[in-house]
């Protein structure tokens, strides 16, 4: 919910932005361009975030359905089916991506996750 928010916040920001720059007469071509190169990162950016928040829910439902062949000595998962415990590491490897990816972004790259 919050991604669809912030994205939609953005794409509106980005719009009103690209509107200004289409007025105005003394924005130099260094400032639309740089513009457009950010409009891109934004967009990299949130499509990454979806990435990042899907692989979390997958992770985390996978988790969920399949309670019953975990167990959990804190800080080690232990899981009696070998299938079920290869879609855990699948899922979980690519959540670990997905994350990798989003600290391509500087504000992330500082945070814990």
């Amino acid at each position: 919910v919050i991604v669809d928010y912030w994205k939609k916040h953005l794409e509106k920001e980005l719009k009103e932005i690209e509107n200004i720059i289409d007025e105005g007469e003394g924005v130099s071509f260094s400032n639309r361009t740089a513009f457009k190169q950010h409009k891109v990162s934004i967009r990299t950016f949130l499509i990454s975030l979806r990435g990042w928040v899907d692989a979390n829910e997958r992770l985390l439902t996978h988790i969920y359905e399949n309670l019953d062949a975990l167990d959990i000595f804190y800080p080690e998962v232990m899981i009696s089916n070998n299938k079920i415990r290869v879609d855990f590491h699948n899922k979980l490897m690519l959540r670990q991506t997905r994350v990798n990816e989003m600290k391509a972004y500087t504000p992330f790259e500082i945070m814990v996750y």
